[in-house]
């Protein structure tokens, strides 16, 4: 059931950025290897990422809709474009490079 106007979604996969993209595109997986990680996020929509909303219009423009075509571009483009930040989120949630976490 819906609290105030949310629901519950969950997702597991082998990396945390992977499955908070996975439980914002409502897609419940819960038994994933490294090995599927790609084809998994390759299907999801760039507005799972939750990234500003100048970000996601300028990849719309680009005619980049999905995960799968975002990780195609050329990663200095990309960069240059999007910022070293938002890099760093695709090669975290792909299993590139390690989720770094702020505790509190």
């Amino acid at each position: 059931a819906a609290l105030a106007g949310h629901a519950p979604q969950l997702a597991a996969a082998p990396t945390a950025r992977a499955a908070l993209w996975l439980a914002r595109a409502g897609r419940r997986v819960y038994d994933s290897g490294p090995a599927a990680l790609a084809g998994l996020l390759a299907g999801l929509p760039v507005a799972c990422t939750g990234w500003p909303a100048e970000a996601l219009t300028l990849l719309g423009q680009l005619g980049i809709r999905t995960l799968g075509e975002l990780n195609r571009l050329p990663r200095d483009g990309l960069a240059r474009r999007l910022g070293a930040a938002r890099l760093r989120e695709l090669d975290e949630a792909y299993g590139r490079c390690p989720a770094v976490h702020q505790w509190y």
